[in-house]
C-alpha cells in the first residue's frame, strides 16, 4: 500500500509542478476535501453517509465540512429570515433642500 500511495504522491507532485504557481500548497489530502463538498451538496446525500465513506464521525464531518452541509445551510437561512421578517422597513423621505443650496 505505501508503494502505491507514494507512487501517487510524486505523480501528483509533479503535476502540481507543471501547473503551477499555486497560491496555496497542493496535497493529496485536498481530494478528500472536495469528495466530502461534492456529496454534502447532493440533496440526497446525509452527513451520515458521507461520514461514513470518509471514515469519520458525523461530528467531525461537520466540524470540518459544515459550510456545505445543506440542512445547516437552509436552517441558517430560516432562522435569519425569521428573525428580521417582522423589522420595520424605512420609509424614505425627501429632505427639501436647504436655502443656501437652493440659490
Amino acid at each position: 500500500m505505501n508503494v502505491i500511495t507514494d507512487v501517487w504522491r510524486r505523480k501528483l507532485k509533479r503535476l502540481w509542478e507543471l501547473c503551477g504557481p499555486w497560491p496555496e500548497k497542493p496535497t493529496p489530502h485536498r481530494f478528500r476535501h472536495t469528495f466530502a463538498r461534492i456529496l454534502l451538496q447532493r440533496p440526497n446525500v446525509t452527513v451520515r453517509d458521507v461520514a461514513e465513506l470518509l471514515g469519520d464521525t458525523e461530528e467531525m464531518v461537520r466540524r470540518h465540512y459544515a459550510a456545505w452541509v445543506s440542512e445547516r445551510q437552509q436552517r441558517l437561512t430560516n432562522v435569519l429570515k425569521e428573525a428580521f421578517s417582522e423589522k420595520p422597513k424605512p420609509k424614505l423621505v425627501v429632505i427639501p433642500p436647504s436655502k443656501d443650496q437652493a440659490s
